[in-house]
């Protein structure tokens, strides 16, 4: 017993040596590791434009400011900020209702936390490229018209761009799910999804839908090829839009070959047969997430899919003419 008391006394005290807060000039602290700390208050008397240091010494360390803490400049008037290369973490609420009108995050940063930059006055984000996590409500109520997201980012977070300025917006390629509410508010006219396999989206489900209570008066835009993935295959979710267009987008493969083949039996137990007009060269199976589960190189016409599990299934084919995308299902 004694020992483990000993142990649980050693770590109290090592978490209460990691907690300990401290002030310098306009800025509060909180040491998190023996090198890091969290900014996590700020006088307003250091004015409206701010400038955040990389780093902070106090008692003859220097430490690394890696996280902008909770609410941290919360309703401080702030009308610029200056985020330095070096932090990793901008948390809840961080710069929550502020007057920003624009912010850069730096390439050190991998997470956005729930509302950290929401009702603001934002019309320009340039986002760092290894941001990865950009959490619920991240930028709500500005002024965002355009938004350019890094590879790493595949998921968009319930309302994460709700209540902006979009009105053609760009569904970039890799987005596997766009939440609920993600850009409801907006006076959007046009929707263009570049993605071969839809993301999964919230669908008629009033101020939850991903892009509107009412999407009959926005446009839709996908990818040549795609229209039963998205819009008429049994359970397609991208639906009571306006009108649907494909199209061919710069940079992206021409899906163009939906109606050059067909497999049966589906749904399928344990194989499929592909017929196809062409030699092809590929194949892939996605999940419904858009992930690759499977890829065979110079396949026959018979594939087994025994090892997989029940559910919704891509198989995507490559050819000389190009690729095609056709849903199955796995009982």
């Amino acid at each position: 017993m004694k020992k483990t008391l000993l142990i649980l006394s050693t770590l109290f005290l090592s978490l209460i040596g990691f907690s300990q807060t401290f002030t310098d000039g306009y800025f509060t602290y909180n040491i998190i590791s023996p090198s890091e700390v969290s900014l996590n208050d700020y006088d307003m008397a250091g004015g409206t434009d701010v400038t955040i240091p990389a780093t902070v010494s106090y008692d003859a360390v220097t430490y690394d400011i890696t996280y902008i803490g909770y609410q941290a400049f919360m309703s401080n008037e702030l009308t610029s900020v200056t985020i330095p290369e070096g932090v990793t973490n901008i948390v809840n609420g961080a710069f929550l209702f502020n007057n920003l009108s624009t912010v850069t995050i730096p390439n050190s940063v991998t997470s956005i936390w729930e509302a950290a930059f929401a009702s603001n006055e934002l019309t320009s984000v340039i986002l760092g490229e290894n941001v990865t996590t950009i959490a619920a409500n991240a930028f709500n109520g500005n002024l965002l018209t355009t938004i350019d997201l890094p590879a790493g980012v595949t998921s968009i977070a319930k309302q994460v761009f709700a209540n902006n300025s979009f009105t053609d917006l760009i569904i970039p390629n890799g987005i596997t799910e766009i939440g609920e509410g993600s850009f409801s508010g907006n006076p959007l006219t046009s929707v263009t999804s570049i993605n071969a396999v839809p993301p999964n989206i919230v669908t008629g489900m009033g101020i939850a839908d991903s892009f509107a209570e009412d999407r009959s008066d926005i446009c839709l835009y996908i990818p040549i090829g795609t229209e039963g993935l998205y819009v008429t295959d049994p359970g397609a979710e991208w639906i009571g839009f306006k009108s649907f267009e494909e199209t061919t987008f710069a940079g992206t493969p021409d899906f163009y070959m939906t109606d050059q083949f067909n497999i049966f039996p589906n749904p399928v137990n344990s194989q499929f047969t592909v017929i196809s007009d062409f030699t092809i060269e590929s194949l892939m199976i996605l999940n419904s997430n858009g992930r690759v589960v499977e890829t065979i190189i110079n396949p026959s016409s018979s594939i087994d899919v025994s090892n997989l599990a029940q559910g919704v299934y891509i198989l995507q084919i490559q050819t000389v003419k190009g690729l095609s995308n056709k849903k199955f299902i796995k009982n």
